[in-house]
Order: C-alpha cells, then sequence, then structure tokens
C-alpha cells in the first residue's frame, strides 16, 4: 500500500482533510484520517462515514519548554477537568451540538447498538429462578433418596438418621460425616 501511495503520489495523496473529504464525496476514493477529525466531520456529512476501528489510538499533548514550573499544575488541572466529565462535555457541545453537530445522528443511530433494557434481558433472570427452584428440587429428592435407602441398608430410625444429617448440614460440612448410625 505504502509503494503504491508513493509511486502514485499526485493521484492519492490529498494536500489536506478538506481536499481528502472532496475525493470521498465525488470519487471512489478512501481517505485516512485522524480519528477526532472523523468523529467531527461525520457530525455534519452525512453521507460519509467510518469504516472499521481505530488503527491507532493515542490522546493529546500540550507542548511546553522543558522542567517548566507549571507543568504538574497544568497536568493535574487537565486529569481533574477528564475526572469531572469537562472535556467529554466541550466535546459534545462542540462536535455533536455547535457548527451544525448532531445533525446525522438519526441516521447513523441504525447501525449502532443500544442499550440493553430490563425488557430485553427479564428471560436471563426468569431462567436463573427456575435453574434455582429446579435444583432445589433436585437436591431435596435426592437427599431424601439417600436417607431412605441408608434407612433401608442399617435399619435405623428416620429420626436419628436425620438429626445426623441435619448436624452435619448445620457444620457446613466441616467435620467428616458420620459412618454409623445410632440405632433407637
Amino acid at each position: 500500500m505504502y509503494q503504491y501511495m508513493t509511486e502514485n503520489a499526485k493521484d492519492v495523496l490529498t494536500a489536506d482533510n478538506d481536499e481528502g473529504k472532496r475525493k470521498v464525496l465525488t470519487d471512489n476514493y478512501a481517505f485516512l484520517m485522524e480519528s477526532s477529525s472523523i468523529e467531527y466531520i461525520q457530525e455534519r456529512e452525512c453521507n460519509l462515514t467510518q469504516i472499521g476501528g481505530l488503527l491507532d489510538q493515542k490522546g493529546y499533548g500540550i507542548a511546553m519548554r522543558k522542567n517548566a514550573s507549571y507543568r504538574n499544575e497544568l497536568s493535574g488541572a487537565v486529569l481533574k477537568l477528564q475526572e469531572m466529565g469537562v472535556l467529554t462535555a466541550l466535546k459534545n457541545k462542540w462536535w455533536q451540538e455547535k457548527g451544525g453537530g448532531g445533525r446525522c445522528q438519526e441516521d447513523s443511530s441504525g447501525g449502532q447498538a443500544e442499550e440493553l433494557g430490563l425488557a430485553n434481558v427479564g428471560g436471563i433472570f426468569l431462567v436463573l429462578v427456575v435453574g434455582v427452584a429446579l435444583s432445589f428440587v433436585c437436591t431435596t429428592s435426592e437427599f431424601l433418596y439417600s436417607l431412605i435407602m441408608d434407612i433401608r441398608a442399617k435399619q435405623a430410625s428416620i429420626k436419628s438418621r436425620l438429626n445426623n444429617e441435619m448436624k452435619f448440614i448445620m457444620n457446613f460440612g466441616c467435620s467428616s460425616k458420620p459412618t454409623n448410625i445410632i440405632h433407637e
């Protein structure tokens, strides 16, 4: 790709973003652009779209003289603005609200995934509740079956066997299960 672009620079390379945007709109042309600029233009030009994800993600910085005394204060203030959501609010204001921004939101929302609500995920909770109820019924049935089989095999009373089982359960299985059943 690089070799082709350098060999055909006159036809494929542009002087600036505006020229690249014009070529995309008029020719069979794809233009690589910085992501913030693409977001800004997409809010105003409804027939332009970004294809794929970001090639590289980097933040912006503020240039200043080496070892400047105000460096830490400026960095702290920028981080504080970011944490308070001020930078996001400013981006939304200038990208989506001012200067014709936000015009294309209705058109572009069809390709975006929408947030899921309770109605969309209610089935998951239903499956969870039914699963817990079924597991309770199965566990209780297995416990009773084991208890009855143990009583028949060792001729123990239901009361003593149930008492031993409940003691074991209340100890949360910390002690070993008694193997001998006391006959009454």
